[in-house]
């Protein structure tokens, strides 16, 4: 059966990208039967064999994998993969983000926003994250310059537009995929002219917030010629 396409065999779709664990086979010489990984299951691998993180086992490139100290436990690196390669995409590879400039990430709790403050901080930039109080102090360990609490402001985007920074961010960072126009819609009261916006990706949770997501679908592609956002997203 496991020789059939799967239109024929009819296997069940598995879900989650992300797992940890040890190996327990590998025709890689770089890994042995028995070494601690941690590691994702690429979308288009998950389409083809309907694989899923929750499995008993899952079969993967082998560059799919990375190596787990045997000092963090399988139920912590578990979640690493995929928001740590996320955060990275954006700012190292998108934003190309520099020593000695600034980042706005909002949303600096989420399991993206971690990351992409410690990578941020790793190559010397600046960073300011938006967050509840109740999380400034772990957000403060992680070494950020400045903090926002979003929940002391009607609107965030309304807050950074009245009192934006004296010197404009290169990057935003919109981490909680709100599908809400107007942080780029306002960005460039505090984005560089040069400055990037970039999201995880807009979600939304009821049929109310589609318009939201029109709108900002719209403002993403219409024309600067024409009135448009004056930066890129």
């Amino acid at each position: 059966m496991y020789l059939l396409p799967n239109f024929v065999a009819g296997r069940p779709g598995i879900v989650e990208h992300d797992f940890a664990g040890v190996v327990a086979h590998s025709k890689s010489t770089e890994w042995s039967e028995g070494d601690p990984v941690f590691g994702w299951i690429p979308l288009g691998h998950a389409l083809q064999t309907r694989e899923g993180a929750l499995a008993e086992y899952v079969v993967v490139p082998d560059n799919c994998l990375g190596r787990r100290s045997p000092s963090i436990k399988p139920t912590e690196a578990a979640g690493i993969a995929v928001a740590a390669m996320t955060a990275y995409e954006a700012l190292i590879v998108a934003a190309k983000l520099e020593e000695g400039q600034s980042v706005f990430i909002n949303g600096g709790s989420t399991s993206v926003g971690i990351w992409a403050i410690q990578l941020a901080k790793a190559v010397g930039a600046r960073v300011v994250v938006s967050g509840s109080e109740k999380n400034r102090e772990f957000l403060t360990n992680l070494g950020i310059d400045e903090f926002v609490d979003y929940t002391q402001q009607p609107s965030l985007a309304v807050h950074l537009a009245k009192e934006p920074p004296t010197t404009k961010y290169n990057v935003f960072f919109e981490t909680v995929g709100l599908p809400d126009p107007s942080l780029y819609t306002l960005s460039e009261k505090y984005l560089a002219p040069n400055g990037i916006f970039i999201s995880v990706g807009p979600q939304f949770h009821s049929l109310r917030e589609v318009g939201q997501l029109s709108r900002l679908i719209l403002n993403i592609i219409w024309p600067r010629v024409l009135g448009g956002v004056k930066r890129r997203y």
